[in-house]
């Protein structure tokens, strides 16, 4: 499959923000004079060095040029085919995330709330099978 060089580079480095955006912020806060303009500008801009919203679309953006990329000579796309890889690579980590977290007892069921909304946003915008996905030539 060809492949363009420094895109999954650009697509771990967006998923290394989002993941440090889930962390804590850099603890400072008590180390820095927040009462002046530095200081509180140097907190501000702490507290929003790793913007998860931005990183995630950043990674859509990229992932789904990715995905259709190998398709874009083509008259018209195998949806079947597209469909059953596609599915496979989303349903085999998310099954697995739902039975590891039942005995960890975290909640998965409503995956809006949870750190799954990612993956249904993927499931759910997939091409679907008897439309006609004609590429533009």
């Amino acid at each position: 499959m060809e492949r363009i060089r420094g895109l999954d580079t650009f697509r771990f480095v967006a998923a290394a923000w989002v993941l440090l955006a889930h962390l804590s912020p850099i603890p400072v806060s008590g180390m820095i004079d927040r009462s002046t303009f530095a200081g509180w500008a140097l907190t501000g801009f702490i507290n929003n060095l790793f913007s998860g919203g931005a990183a995630v679309i950043v990674f859509f953006v990229i992932s789904g040029f990715c995905i259709h990329y190998p398709y874009r000579g083509q008259r018209e796309i195998p949806v079947r085919q597209f469909l059953a890889r596609r599915y496979v690579r989303i349903l085999l980590p998310m099954i697995a995330a739902l039975l590891l977290a039942q005995p960890m007892n975290f909640g998965l069921v409503r995956f809006e709330e949870t750190i799954l909304w990612t993956l249904l946003a993927e499931l759910v915008l997939s091409p679907r099978p008897g439309l006609s996905y004609i590429a533009n030539s």
